[in-house]
């Protein structure tokens, strides 16, 4: 891959989630933080060696990243936790990416 691209994708998960029923309306819980920017923000992408973790540098700023031991995403725009998105953990962050 070149340096200026990079692939995403989703965890396949169990075939009994897959094809559980969503809920028809959505929660009206905030979950994530409502952000607004003056210019377009500018994001950057790091990885570590092995390519599982990697994190989101948002104008600069650690914001968000996934770590390859629990296969949760960590996040400051988060409001709340789920299943595999958790608030920003700055402790695990820096034992991953420093």
């Amino acid at each position: 891959m070149s340096e200026d691209r990079v692939l995403l994708y989703r965890r396949a998960m169990p075939a009994n989630e897959e094809t559980t029923p969503k809920p028809k309306f959505p929660s009206l819980e905030p979950i994530v933080r409502q952000m607004s920017f003056e210019k377009p923000p500018v994001f950057q992408m790091l990885w570590v060696d092995s390519g599982q973790s990697g994190a989101l540098n948002l104008n600069g700023v650690p914001w968000a990243f996934i770590d390859e031991s629990s296969h949760c995403g960590f996040s400051k725009g988060l409001l709340k936790g789920g299943r595999h998105m958790r608030p920003w953990d700055q402790q695990l962050f820096e034992r991953i990416f420093l």
